[in-house]
C-alpha cells in the first residue's frame, strides 16, 4: 500500500493523540481520521465495538456502514470469533460478507483487546483489490497494540450504563442443572431422557446446565483426568444439548473439577510461590486448561448458549494471570458468553470479573439473609458493569437446611417444609431484585432420578416429587407473565 507518510511516523502521531486523550470515543475518531489521512487507497476506515454477542458500529471516517455485525458474520465478525487478524486480497469471494459499501474491494478487520478480551476490532476497506500486505498488516497490530495501551473502555458513551450492562442472552435463564457426575456413555440408555422431559415439564424451567466433570484424586493432585470413563463424552453432550434443544431449552455447558476423595474442589491449592520439587499451580492449570478447552470445543459444536469456565474454585481464583490466559483461548475456541461460577460470599473478591462476560456465583445463602446478600452482590455486579446470575443456587429437604443450604451434610430429618421455605423466600427476593438475570437450580439427577412418590422421603437437593417443585414451577409462570 502507498502511503502518505512514514509509518513510524503514523503511529508516533497516533501515540500522542492517545496520551493526549485516552477516552475511547474521542481516541478512535480521532485515529479514524488519522488511518484515512496517513493510507492511500481507502474508502473506509473504523471501529466496530463489541456489544453482548455482536458487533455495533463505532467512530469511522467514510460512507455510512452497517450498525450491527453478529459474531461469525462477515470479516469483522469471523476476526472477532477467531480473535485474529483477517486479511482479505477479494472481499467478493470471502464467504458471508457483508457489503456496506459496493465500492470496497479488500479489506483488513484486527482485533483490539483490553486483558486479552476483544473489545473493538479496527476495519479497513480499500477499493483496490489485494490492497494489504504483511506489512500493513504489522502496521495496524502496532496501532492495534497502541490501543491497547492507552485507551480507557470505562470513559464516555461506548461503554453501557452502569445501571443497564449488555446482557448476552435473551430474556431471563431459569435454568436447572442435570446430570452432574453422570459417567461416560450415560446417554446409551433411556433413563436420561425421560428424567429431562420431567425437569422441563413440572419446573417450567427455560434451560438447562450441564456440567461436564473432570477429576483428580486429591486436593494437591496436578493431574486431572477429562478423558477417564467417569467422566461424560462428547457424544453424551451431544445427545443432551439434542434433546434439551427438542424440549426448547436453553443450553449452558459447565466445566467442574472433583476429587476422588471427596474433597471439595475450593481447596485444590498449591504454594503461591513454585518450589521446584512440589507440585506447582502450573502444572495443575497445565492439566486444568486442557479440560476447560475441551468442554469448550463441545460448547461450541453444540451452539450452547452459554459456556461456564469453572465452579467454585476458591482457593485457585487468585491465580488471575492464569485465569485471564486461559479466558483468551477459551474464547479461541468458543464465541458465545463466557461466566465463571465463583462460590458464594466470593462475588466480590474476584479481580477479573471484566475477562467474562457474566458475573455468576453460588447463591447457597441461609434463609435470613437472602436480601442483605443480594444487596451486597447488586452492588459487585454494578461496579463491574455486569450482567449476573445465579449459576447454582439450592435447598436439601432437611429440618435446617434452610439456615445452611450450601452443607451437603447440615440438617437434621427430613423436611419438605424446610426445602420449601427456602425456595419460596429465594424465588421471591429474585423477583424483588430484577439486576438478577438468571438462576441455575441444584440439582437434578439424569439417570438416576428416583419415582416422583419417593420425593417426600428424599432429603437431597432435586425438587421432584416435592412442594418445593411445585414453587419452582409458579416461579416460572410469573417469570413469563412479567416477560409478557
Amino acid at each position: 500500500m502507498e502511503r502518505k507518510t512514514e509509518e513510524s511516523l503514523m503511529l508516533r502521531q497516533a501515540e500522542e493523540l492517545l496520551r493526549a486523550e485516552p477516552d475511547a470515543v474521542a481516541a478512535l475518531s480521532n485515529l479514524s481520521a488519522l488511518l484515512m489521512e496517513n493510507l492511500s487507497n481507502l474508502n473506509w476506515a473504523g471501529f466496530y465495538l463489541v456489544r453482548g454477542d455482536q458487533l455495533v458500529l463505532g467512530p469511522f471516517q467514510g460512507k455510512p456502514a452497517c450498525i450491527h455485525i453478529p459474531f461469525g458474520k462477515g470479516v469483522c465478525g469471523t476476526s472477532l470469533e477467531r480473535n485474529e487478524t483477517i486479511r482479505v486480497p477479494d472481499v467478493h469471494a470471502f464467504p458471508g460478507h457483508i457489503a456496506c459499501d459496493s465500492a470496497s474491494a479488500s479489506e483488513i478487520v484486527v482485533p483490539i483487546r483490553e486483558k486479552g478480551r476483544v473489545r473493538a476490532v479496527m476495519d479497513l476497506d480499500s477499493p483496490v483489490k489485494d490492497r494489504f500486505s504483511e506489512k500493513d498488516q504489522v502496521e495496524l497490530e502496532g496501532l492495534a497494540g497502541l490501543i491497547e495501551k492507552h485507551v480507557c473502555w470505562d470513559r464516555g458513551v461506548l461503554k453501557a450504563p452502569v445501571s443497564d450492562p449488555a446482557v448476552p442472552f435473551s430474556g431471563y435463564l431459569n435454568a436447572y442443572t442435570f446430570g452432574f457426575c453422570e459417567k461416560q456413555g450415560f446417554t446409551e440408555r433411556t433413563a436420561w431422557r425421560h428424567s429431562l422431559e420431567a425437569m422441563a415439564l413440572s419446573t417450567g424451567c427455560n434451560a438447562v446446565i450441564l456440567p461436564v466433570c473432570a477429576w483428580q484424586d486429591h486436593p494437591w493432585s496436578t493431574r486431572v483426568d477429562s478423558l477417564s470413563p467417569d467422566v461424560m463424552s462428547a457424544e453424551d453432550v451431544r445427545r443432551v444439548c439434542g434433546e434439551a434443544r427438542k424440549l426448547g431449552l436453553k443450553v449452558i455447558l459447565k466445566a467442574m473439577v472433583n476429587c476422588r476423595d471427596g474433597a471439595w474442589r475450593a481447596y485444590i491449592h498449591f504454594m503461591d510461590h513454585p518450589v521446584k520439587t512440589e507440585p506447582s499451580w502450573a502444572d495443575w492449570f497445565a492439566g486444568w486448561d486442557a479440560h476447560v478447552l475441551r468442554v469448550a470445543e463441545m460448547a461450541a459444536e453444540n451452539a450452547a448458549d452459554m459456556f461456564c469456565i469453572g465452579c467454585e474454585m476458591v482457593s485457585a481464583d487468585p491465580r488471575e494471570e492464569e485465569w485471564r490466559s486461559l479466558i483468551e483461548r477459551v474464547r479461541k475456541v468458543y464465541a458465545g458468553p463466557l461466566t465463571y461460577n465463583c462460590d458464594k460470599y466470593q462475588e466480590d473478591r474476584v479481580t477479573w470479573w471484566d475477562a467474562v462476560d457474566v458475573i455468576s456465583s453460588s447463591g447457597y445463602y441461609p434463609l435470613e439473609d437472602i436480601d442483605q446478600e443480594l444487596q451486597r452482590i447488586e452492588a459487585v455486579a454494578r461496579a463491574a458493569n455486569r450482567p449476573f446470575l445465579f449459576m447454582e443456587c439450592g435447598c436439601p429437604s432437611r429440618q435446617g437446611s434452610e439456615h445452611r443450604p450450601n452443607d451437603w451434610n447440615y440438617g437434621g430429618e427430613t423436611s419438605m417444609e424446610a426445602q420449601k421455605r427456602w425456595y419460596q423466600a429465594f424465588t421471591e427476593a429474585l423477583l424483588r431484585f430484577p439486576f438478577v438475570r438468571g438462576c441455575g437450580w441444584w440439582d437434578w439427577p439424569a439417570s438416576r432420578l428416583y419415582p416422583e412418590f419417593a420425593g417426600e422421603d428424599n432429603n437431597g437437593y432435586c425438587t421432584w416429587g416435592k412442594p418445593a417443585n411445585q414453587t419452582l414451577h409458579d416461579f416460572a409462570v410469573r417469570l413469563k407473565l412479567s416477560e409478557a
